[in-house]
């Protein structure tokens, strides 16, 4: 199995020499506040812009330092095992650089989503390359973002493989009453 086989996290090393390996990532770097992203409408190989972030923010509240942010594009329900799984593993959408390098001024812990990688189509890794070397995990391969309100907290578990660059991991997301009502 590889490192970065199903919802997993990525470890700075997994792009950025002399960043840290997955057992190095602190306990707490993968607990607190998550936010849930709508990016459904991001095109197959699509950027999700900065624009639409920010009316996100504008319309349910800011990101904050600290916070764990995801993406849902929508992209685990294609998920399937071979042969049916050719449309997950094929024109997945991302986020933009614009988007990356925002997150990383907001000093967010990790950013994730429900796609293979963050960035669009695995041909280019321009948004790893920005978060990871800013100590920013990626999560990647998160299922079920769909039932989830658009805040919320969680705890992601990895394994912590020495000098691994990235890790399989057990992401756990706890509701409260004061979730959003329309969820």
């Amino acid at each position: 199995m590889s490192e970065h086989t199903g919802t997993h996290v990525d470890a700075g090393s997994h792009f950025v020499k002399g960043k840290p390996n997955v057992d190095e990532i602190p306990v707490k770097q993968l607990m607190g506040r998550a936010v849930n992203v709508d990016a459904t409408a991001t095109p197959p190989r699509g950027d999700y812009p900065l624009e639409e972030l920010l009316a996100f923010e504008k319309n349910y509240g800011e990101i904050k330092k600290g916070d764990i942010v995801f993406f849902r594009f929508g992209w685990d329900e294609k998920y399937g095992i071979k042969p049916d799984g050719k449309a997950f593993n094929e024109d997945w959408p991302g986020i933009s650089t614009q988007v990356g390098e925002y997150l990383a001024k907001k000093e967010v812990k990790a950013v994730g989503c429900d796609c293979l990688a963050l960035d669009a189509d695995g041909t280019d890794y321009p948004c790893h390359a920005i978060l990871l070397g800013q100590d920013i995990n990626i999560i990647e391969n998160v299922a079920r973002l769909g039932e989830l309100p658009r805040f919320f907290s969680v705890i992601g578990l990895p394994c912590r493989f020495k000098e691994g660059s990235g890790s399989p991991i057990r992401l756990i997301a706890f509701l409260d009453d004061t979730r959003d009502k329309d969820c």
